[in-house]
């Protein structure tokens, strides 16, 4: 039993970090309760002339998102609170020191999915159920990852969920996708 992160990050990313570049030596994940966010928060700031920063500016960089494009995604972009570049520089930083957040775990784990069926093949193979508790708050990159591994027909889901409980729109929740997703996986 564990969060999508904790999946990926423990089926697919830390088994195969080495594949992607950045990681060949390993990682530490970045916390948002940790001094070195603050660190990484600040620089990255600092470098776009952004001082004197409140709780919501670091707030703003806990709910980035990579979209299946990898391209940064997130209501701080579309308020204008954070920029692309803002977050690619910070992603850019936090990666060159060794770290990876929450965002970046599970666009890694579908790129790694995606573009390695060996990879795909192995974490197929692995599980012969998948339960997802809350669907309702699942993202749209997070639907990709679980279609590449459906589409390994080796796994099968139960599905769980409720569309009028969806509590995470802000960190990109789309509950439509529960009924497409369960129809794509029959």
């Amino acid at each position: 039993i564990c969060t999508i992160h904790s999946f990926c990050l423990n089926h697919v990313f830390r088994p195969f970090c080495h594949l992607i570049k950045g990681y060949k030596n390993g990682f530490k994940v970045l916390t948002p309760d940790s001094a070195e966010f603050e660190h990484y928060v600040t620089a990255t700031c600092e470098q776009f002339n952004r001082y004197n920063l409140t709780f919501r500016d670091f707030e703003e960089f806990t709910q980035l998102r990579v979209s299946v494009d990898g391209h940064p995604v997130g209501n701080a972009l579309e308020r204008g609170a954070l920029t692309p570049d803002m977050a690619r520089a910070y992603w850019k930083r936090i990666r060159e020191a060794g770290f990876i957040d929450f965002a970046n775990i599970i666009y890694y784990s579908y790129v790694l999915l995606q573009k390695r069926p060996e990879i795909l093949s192995y974490v197929s193979a692995k599980f012969a159920w998948i339960l997802v508790d809350e669907f309702q708050d699942t993202t749209d990159l997070q639907v990709e990852i679980l279609s590449l591994i459906a589409d390994g027909e080796r796994t099968r889901f139960l599905l769980v969920g409720d569309p009028c409980q969806s509590i995470f729109g802000f960190a990109g929740a789309r509950p439509d996708l529960a009924d497409e997703f369960a129809a794509r996986i029959g």
